[in-house]
């Protein structure tokens, strides 16, 4: 950071798309940094913890300003991960995308970048490479039509059932277990390779 906590505000708003969304959560994205400012024996301020310290804040505020539920839990949402550097990886890509959305990682994206466009230009190009590559692996994703969110799973509580499930919670747990496996190898997501796994999963809890 070259800037104050307020000047480096005002720039990330100015870098970012004129969106009641998108400029809302630049406005508050830092709002937590007082809350947890540490100095220390160097005379340098850290801010552990400012996006989750930041998140409960601005939520407070918007409700004080009674917008509405939808807009502050999207912008919670932003302010809570936009500390969170994704590597340029299919998997690290697909895990974000199940996190925070796949609808809403083109926005968490775009915080980014107004974040890192409002620092010093220090490593700058390295960290808007680094989103560049995310955005497109992102696209790459949803084109493929990989799995992120469990209603994408190529199986269902009702299949894990019909294969001898017992219904209750086991069935949530191997369909998280699943989704899990999916993120990591999307590959996994047919109905013939997720229903022997799951056959095997079963066998080997019975």
């Amino acid at each position: 950071h070259d800037l104050s906590v307020g000047e480096h505000t005002i720039r990330a708003m100015q870098n970012v798309e004129n969106t009641k969304l998108l400029r809302l959560t630049m406005l508050l994205h830092d709002v937590g940094k007082p809350e947890v400012r540490r100095t220390d024996e160097n005379g340098r301020d850290h801010f552990a913890g400012h996006a989750q310290a930041g998140e409960k804040t601005a939520a407070e505020i918007m409700r004080r300003l009674k917008l509405d539920n939808e807009t502050i839990r999207t912008v919670s949402l932003l302010i809570r991960y936009h500390d969170w550097f994704i590597d340029p990886d299919p998997y690290e890509v697909r895990l974000g995308m199940h996190i925070i959305g796949r609808d809403e990682f083109p926005r968490f994206l775009a915080v980014q970048r107004a974040d890192t466009l409002a620092k010093s230009i220090c490593l700058r190009e390295e960290k808007l490479t680094r989103i560049r590559l995310v955005s497109a692996l992102y696209r790459e994703i949803c084109e493929r039509g990989d799995c992120t969110d469990r209603k994408d799973l190529a199986i269902s509580g009702n299949d894990l059932i019909a294969l001898g499930a017992k219904p209750g919670p086991a069935v949530g747990e191997i369909l998280e277990e699943a989704l899990q496996m999916v993120l990591r190898f999307p590959e996994m997501n047919t109905k013939e390779e997720l229903s022997a796994w799951a056959e095997e999963k079963m066998k080997e809890t019975d």
